[in-house]
């Protein structure tokens, strides 16, 4: 699909992005933006050197089936003499092959999308970086220019495009001062083959998403599910070598299980290397890197049985008899067991864990996202071209919503229309001016007779009783006694203010005004008499159970006054309380406590003024 640069005009995007919504799927279909490996049905494809290996998995299931193969494909050449696709023939059955696939039912429910995954274990080639870039750890930005610029992140400008594709592999972990990276390159060879396969899921408005991985760089990572012993920390250093049909990859991790380096060495007219070459190689590497006593790791992921690796150590062990050695043959151990093909590739690509638990940060992002690189995918530039998801829905909602608007518009000129017209047939329309300036007359008196009804409505609300006025007395004080009144009073009045005279409301306050004696025992607990927050307490309880709002005091339209003075002093013995009781009331205290409403409180009195 041609697309427009980001930098094209805003008017030529909008458009771009409305055909693409309107003719794919993509608004509405995730998987176009998920990676191969994240897809439920998933194709895997093990390319190498003298055989390939082709497995169906469903994420759903956790299953896997053998899949089919490649069918023979043919090309059409362009002038140049170079591939410039498959031909008809070799198209047709490459997408019969993947209408197979998606029609099969023994895979589960019927798939919307594939994801095909190509492991290229044919060969890999490795090249340091440009020395400029090779302590350069800025890996996102390096890695677009090995794909846009291969010739200047390499400082080669012999560097052809055509010969593969390049790709960065971080050497995460490492000391700083040290090489930081390295450029791996895959053989392009298959790409007409993955331009197809995703163009076969656009013609068919069809999720088919393709990755091209390299087999030697995930197995570098995949290794560790195998022995996860090679990332621990303290282990010390090893030298590991993964054998594949045309070549061996050879890394050195160091103390910290970061990546230290990486070979690719080739096989030269056998299928392994000779035990001589091997011996060369892990001492020349063990004295590049100043390792005195390394681990050596020796695994293959086509065959080769633990023996015959052995086997091909022996030079070595001869020249250093206690080199701690591991050998594994990965298309024995458990698991692969279930995979056709018994690939190592194949199951670290649909792991849902970590080797090991206790995995380090930079082992994790290589694991993740560096090992599983696509090769062939577009670089961010290319791939910013195609709108996001969250762009089409956006763009697909806001269609929606200019339809209902202009569907809203049509409705309300239609009922404004028709409101018009069934107003015209109305009897009001048709009534005489002086009927209406009776009416509004009319209107005028309900209106003011309105307002004097909820005048005194409001005027009658209850706002003060003497029953509960004296109830606040008998909760101030103790049932039990201890307490004699020399002087009690409670009494409302308006608040009289200039304020309060430019407005339509008054507001309203009460006193308790409340003089006695208390005896030594009541005397300790007198003072949180005088506290606030004691009497709004008192207050509130005492509205909540008598069903009286107008006496709490918890809203910004009321005010709460408590003041409390005391002093010694024997109470003067009367008719009614004689010498021998009076001396026990030694305590004299009188308590003031006035609410205050707003004019702005809803039981504020309203002043009816009369309009002429």
């Amino acid at each position: 699909m041609d697309l427009l640069s980001p930098n094209a005009s805003p008017l030529k995007i909008y458009s771009q992005a409305k055909r693409i919504l309107k003719s794919t799927s993509r608004a509405k279909e995730p998987d176009w933006y998920k990676p191969a490996s994240e897809i439920n049905l998933q194709w895997h494809l093990w390319v190498g050197a003298q055989s390939m290996v082709s497995a169906i998995y469903s994420r759903t299931l956790k299953q896997w089936w053998t899949g089919p193969e490649l069918p023979p494909v043919s090309f059409e050449i362009d002038d140049h003499g170079q591939p410039a696709g498959l031909d008809k023939t070799s198209r047709d059955a490459l997408h019969e092959q993947i209408r197979k696939i998606l029609a099969a039912k023994e895979f589960g429910a019927k798939p919307k999308s594939l994801g095909v995954v190509l492991h290229l274990a044919d060969g890999v080639r490795i090249r340091e970086m440009a020395p400029d870039f090779a302590a350069d750890d800025d890996f996102e930005n390096l890695n677009e220019l090995l794909i846009s610029a291969p010739e200047i992140a390499l400082g080669d400008e012999s560097v052809d495009h055509s010969e593969g594709k390049w790709r960065i592999l971080p050497l995460l972990g490492v000391q700083d001062g040290q090489r930081k990276s390295l450029a791996v390159q895959v053989s392009s060879k298959f790409e007409v083959i993955v331009e197809e396969l995703r163009h076969y899921g656009e013609m068919r408005n069809l999720p088919v998403v393709v990755e091209a991985r390299s087999a030697q760089v995930e197995s570098i990572s995949g290794i560790a599910y195998l022995y996860p012993e090679i990332q621990s920390i303290g282990v010390g250093s090893s030298l590991a070598l993964i054998h594949f049909e045309a070549m061996t990859i050879l890394f050195a991790t160091g103390n910290r299980g970061e990546i230290q380096l990486v070979r690719p060495l080739m096989h030269r007219g056998t299928s392994h290397l000779s035990a001589t070459e091997i011996q060369e190689v892990l001492s020349q590497t063990a004295a590049l890197l100043n390792i005195k006593d390394p681990f050596i790791l020796f695994a293959s992921v086509v065959g080769l049985d633990e023996g015959r690796l052995n086997s091909l150590l022996e030079v070595y062990r001869e020249q250093f008899p206690n080199a701690r050695t591991k050998f594994i043959d990965t298309t024995s151990s458990e698991l692969v067991s279930e995979i056709p093909g018994k690939r190592l590739e194949f199951a670290i690509s649909v792991a849902e864990s970590a080797p090991r638990t206790e995995e380090a940060a930079f082992q994790k992002e290589f694991r993740e996202h560096w090992s599983r690189q696509n090769f062939y995918g577009p670089s961010k530039e290319e791939a910013a071209k195609m709108p996001q998801r969250a762009d089409l829905q956006m763009l697909k909602y806001s269609g929606i919503a200019q339809k209902l608007a202009f569907a809203a518009i049509l409705a309300f000129c239609g009922w404004t229309g028709m409101d018009f017209f069934t107003k015209m047939r109305s009897d009001a329309w048709k009534l005489a001016p002086t009927d209406a300036q009776e009416m509004e007359i009319k209107l005028a008196q309900l209106q003011k007779e309105r307002r004097e009804w909820q005048h005194w409505d409001q005027l009658l609300q209850k706002r003060s009783e003497g029953w509960l006025a004296m109830e606040t007395l008998l909760e101030l004080f103790p049932s039990e006694g201890g307490v004699i009144l020399r002087d009690a009073s409670y009494r409302t009045d308006s608040e009289q203010s200039a304020r309060a005279e430019q407005q339509d409301k008054l507001g309203l306050k009460r006193f308790w005004d409340i003089a006695g004696y208390a005896n030594p025992e009541v005397a300790t607990s007198l003072p949180t008499l005088g506290s606030r927050s004691r009497v709004a307490e008192l207050l509130n309880n005492i509205a909540e159970r008598n069903h009286s709002p107008y006496l709490s005091v918890d809203s910004q339209t009321r005010d709460l006054q408590v003041t409390l003075q005391q002093k010694q002093g024997t109470m003067p013995p009367t008719r009614e309380f004689p010498a021998k009781v009076a001396r026990h009331f030694r305590t004299a205290f009188e308590l003031n406590i006035s609410q205050s409403l707003s004019p702005s409180d809803d039981l504020a009195i309203h002043i009816f003024k009369d309009e002429q």
